[in-house]
């Protein structure tokens, strides 16, 4: 099975355990930590049994190492809120030259960007006012991304899309306030330029 669907699957199932997190600005350093622990110890095909395979965050510079009997996989972490003003070609982008230049890829290896769209009642300068057009805005971003991504990728990337929501909860409590948060992902998979 795609490890990316699995996460996502796994974080979907257990979003009453996750929701709070997705709403503070540093998710992105939980959340590679967090995967690292799922891929690591949650998942049915985890790494707990597997002599010499495991998944490893913050090495060579790269969010996520995972090292198999068949190769090593590299993956990029990004995190997109409503207030980002990159667009996602410029993202993709600045993750393909990322690893690009990391000397200790291998063309053997594979490369990808997981890229979470998280928007909620926290940021501010948005236009996102309820569970409802945070929803349609996750959807929105994350199909508009798909389009985008194929449209000028010249077969060097490969697009897989989580139809469904990660996570869409409202009535979170804090701070004496109602919140809500929804959370989407793509998985962008970096072929090598031949």
């Amino acid at each position: 099975m795609n490890r990316f669907i699995e996460v996502c699957e796994y974080i979907s199932h257990h979003q009453k355990d996750y929701k709070e997190n997705f709403l503070f600005a540093s998710c992105e350093n939980w959340l590679r930590n967090e995967i690292c622990k799922v891929m690591n110890f949650k998942l049915d095909h985890n790494f707990i049994n597997s002599p010499g395979e495991w998944a490893f965050d913050e090495v060579n510079k790269i969010d996520l190492k995972i090292k198999t009997a068949s190769g090593n996989e590299y993956i990029e972490l990004k995190v997109v809120y409503p207030s980002t003003h990159k667009d996602i070609k410029s993202i993709i982008s600045d993750v393909k030259n990322k690893i690009i230049k990391n000397k200790n890829i291998n063309d053997n290896d594979t490369s990808e960007a997981w890229i979470f769209f998280i928007a909620n009642s926290n940021h501010y300068k948005s236009k996102i006012d309820s569970l409802e057009s945070a929803a349609r805005w996750v959807k929105e971003k994350s199909l508009h991304a798909l389009t985008s991504i194929q449209e000028s990728s010249n077969n060097q990337l490969s697009v897989t899309i989580n139809n469904n929501l990660l996570i869409e909860a409202d009535n979170i409590l804090w701070a004496a306030t109602k919140c809500f948060v929804a959370v989407g992902a793509i998985q962008v998979i970096i072929r090598p330029v031949m």
